[in-house]
């Protein structure tokens, strides 16, 4: 550690119409461990639509918002991102010790420059797909076929690895609501199911389900879950009206309402994770490669079934997959694949890390 380093974090994390908002609610769950020990925080959210800057800011977190750029066609652009990311912290008066990023667009040209700039580095992965110069890998995700690929994707050899479900990063209220849902008596289990197509859901995905599940009965059970930068979310919320189904945003508390999901409809993205740490049974929806393993790896955990977007668009499938989950006996006492304290698991590591380096220089 050099005479540059404090004893804060900044957090580099996008949330936006195009790429929804689970990089940055998972964040939140970091966010909640480090501001349990005392420490300042700081997020850097690039100003685009759907950045999530005002839940972050309701949150009690201090925001940067920074200018978007092309990250993805030009290098160059991610050094100019990097040293914006610099600017803000010195200009809100944070010494990060660590520097974590969220951010399949950000790789070793933003890594290196911010690793120069004094902070260790922890990234924050699910791809497998990109050379990292960090000090700390995490990827929460039970794919061992990508697991694989790291270690020749690390430009620091004596990087660590944090790997597997048990580094989940769920928020606080998890375990709470977890907790709650252990103590619902088997005679009256709940009967509730929500339906999340992800934060951005830019295909309308959502209607697709709704038009399908308002040939159920009980329509007042269903509850929508829409997020804050959905562009459909003012017809969904008008049919939601007239149809009888109940509809909110993402973004609200939602412990009461999970404590009486019986099962969920959602793309296999953040909020999937969080139900299955829960043991909620849900009919996932794949949205990308990534989210196709991680589908799988569910199923095979007996809390989920998998529907392909062919399927679910084309109407066929959906509820005889809805009806064959909740066919399944419910119980409140269920193994669930996802640990409920990955977060702090993560974050002690880095406390670890730093006075391991410290003790060695």
């Amino acid at each position: 550690m050099t005479d540059k380093v404090g004893r804060g974090f900044v957090i580099r994390a996008d949330a936006s119409t195009v790429v929804g908002s689970g990089h940055v609610m998972r964040c939140i769950a970091l966010a909640q461990q480090i501001h349990l020990r005392g420490l300042p925080i700081l997020f850097c959210c690039a100003e685009r639509p759907g950045h999530l800057g005002n839940l972050l800011s309701l949150a009690g977190f201090d925001v940067a918002l920074l200018q978007p750029l092309d990250l993805e066609v030009n290098p160059i652009m991610q050094h100019r991102d990097a040293q914006a990311t610099c600017d803000a912290w010195q200009k809100r008066g944070v010494c990060p010790a660590w520097v974590i990023v969220d951010h399949y667009s950000l790789g070793a040209p933003w890594h290196k420059q911010i690793r120069t700039a004094g902070p260790r580095l922890a990234v924050i992965d699910d791809l497998a797909e990109r050379p990292l110069a960090c000090d700390v890998l995490v990827n929460q995700n039970a794919t061992l076929e990508l697991h694989q690929r790291y270690p020749d994707l690390m430009l620091n050899p004596r990087a660590h690895l944090l790997l597997g479900p048990k580094y989940t990063l769920l928020r606080q209220e998890f375990s709470e609501i977890a907790g709650r849902i252990a103590q619902t008596k088997p005679s009256n289990p709940p009967r509730a199911l929500v339906v999340f197509l992800g934060g951005a859901d830019r295909d309308n995905l959502t209607m697709s389900v709704l038009e399908q599940l308002s040939e159920i009965e009980q329509r007042g059970s269903v509850h929508v879950l829409l997020g804050e930068m959905n562009p459909n979310r003012e017809v969904v919320q008008a049919w939601c009206a007239t149809h009888g189904f109940n509809c909110r945003l993402a973004g609200e508390p939602l412990g009461d309402l999970l404590v009486e999901t019986r099962a969920a409809v959602v793309a296999c993205g953040m909020f999937a994770v969080e139900l299955q740490a829960l043991g909620i049974p849900c009919l996932l929806v794949p949205l990308s490669a990534i989210q196709f393993r991680v589908a799988q790896h569910f199923v095979h955990g007996g809390h989920a079934l998998a529907l392909t977007l062919e399927a679910l668009r084309s109407g066929t499938t959906m509820l005889v997959l809805l009806n064959r989950l909740l066919a399944r006996p419910w119980s409140s006492e269920r193994r669930s694949p996802v640990a409920l304290d990955g977060a702090g698991r993560v974050i002690e590591h880095l406390f670890e890390y730093s006075y391991e380096s410290l003790s060695a220089s």
